[in-house]
């Protein structure tokens, strides 16, 4: 899930002022302002880097510098724990989130393990040795992985020595209190939505204190409906490009759930890491591939679609599979605890190459997942 908006604000040069040294070889996000890779679509000046290939529905930006030659981007990441306080009728505190406290559901001998620990020791920034099929990845973390993935036998493109790394800097707890009436309970103990017209403008007026970076907004089984329809929930994260005084930033929301719910931990975090790697600017358009959850499964010709989507995002064809963990989810076991990331499409999937350029031929990081993804996205008219 994501959103997209260009805000426009008068800020204090504080906000402009982010000062951060580069060592060695490597481009560091938020070191300068970056000039975007050529061709790349709404970005007259990016603090990140980015690079494109000229796809037939024209050019498409990927994070990082060019992968023809050893190169490094670090890009600074502060992991941002909101506390979520849900007010009732009289006005006082009937449940307190706080993704810095004890998790309700532990999956580990650890009692003080809580949602932001989890997340900082998680693949999306430890190191983890990436074996697909026959072909090893080598050692790097979930974003990277899944642009190498995807872009595996690219004509031209060379990833020894390339790299993109996530620099997670621990950032203070933020307090949103929630009125009556903008939230609802889940049926997931501990669990809760809050309404759209609460949550995202506080969000922005968090993510947007960190231009130059990309700050990962992190609630603990806090999800969102849209405004006035908790019926229609819910939305589990998103990724958002916005500009101050023409400058592109970025940051993402994402929710870490605890288990019973089918995907926990960083599972949607990881979905929107992959996207932003993959469609940071929330504009790379492809030819119209068919939604998820807007036609019965399993896929059966003749194919008839009754709702399309035509952007490079690459979590969410695969979210139809949502009731079946061992196709929709990529599951990592590192020394803190065993995490739940989604198995997302790779870029030939969307691109619609034939055959697939992207690892071992395939189509997500997993292969075929049924009949859906052992080709390319059908045509979606």
């Amino acid at each position: 899930m994501k959103r997209f908006f260009e805000q426009r604000l008068t800020r204090t040069s504080i906000y402009l002022a982010v000062l951060i040294t580069a060592f060695g070889s490597a481009a560091r996000a938020g070191g300068g302002w970056v000039p975007p890779a050529p061709g790349c679509p709404l970005a007259p000046l990016s603090t990140i880097p980015t690079w494109n290939v000229l796809s037939s529905t024209g050019w498409l930006c990927f994070i990082g510098t060019v992968p023809a030659s050893a190169s490094i981007t670090i890009i600074n990441v502060p992991v941002v724990p909101i506390v979520v306080k849900l007010l009732d009728g009289n006005g006082t505190v009937a449940a307190t989130l706080n993704p810095t406290k004890p998790l309700f559901v532990n999956p580990t001998n650890n009692p003080s393990l809580n949602a932001f620990d989890a997340t900082i020791a998680s693949p999306i920034f430890a190191g983890h040795d990436y074996v697909m099929g026959p072909t090893t990845l080598g050692t790097m973390q979930w974003g990277q992985a899944t642009l190498e993935a995807s872009f595996w036998k690219y004509p031209g493109v060379d990833f020894a020595g390339w790299s993109v790394s996530m620099a997670a800097f621990p950032f203070p707890t933020q307090t949103l209190t929630v009125p009556f009436g903008s939230w609802e309970a889940l049926s997931t103990p501990h669990s809760y939505a809050v309404d759209s017209a609460v949550l995202d403008p506080f969000l922005f007026s968090l993510g947007s204190l960190f231009p130059g970076q990309m700050p990962i907004l992190l609630t603990y089984n806090i999800l969102e409906y849209p405004h006035g329809a908790p019926a229609k929930c819910c939305t589990t994260g998103y990724h958002h490009a916005y500009t101050i005084s023409s400058v592109y930033s970025f940051y993402i929301w994402a929710a870490y759930l605890d288990a019973p719910a089918v995907n926990s931990d960083v599972f949607y975090l990881s979905h929107e890491v992959a996207e932003f790697m993959h469609d940071p600017f929330v504009n790379n358009a492809v030819q119209s591939w068919p939604a998820s959850f807007s036609f019965p499964l399993p896929w059966s010709p003749p194919y008839t679609f009754t709702k399309c989507q035509s952007n490079l995002e690459v979590g969410d064809p695969v979210e139809d599979r949502l009731g079946t963990p061992s196709e929709v989810q990529y599951v990592i076991t590192n020394s803190m605890m065993t995490y739940h990331l989604q198995n997302v499409v790779t870029a030939s999937w969307q691109m619609q190459a034939s055959p697939s350029f992207s690892v071992n031929g395939w189509y997500t990081l997993k292969g075929a997942v049924d009949g859906e993804f052992a080709a390319p996205a059908p045509a979606c008219l």
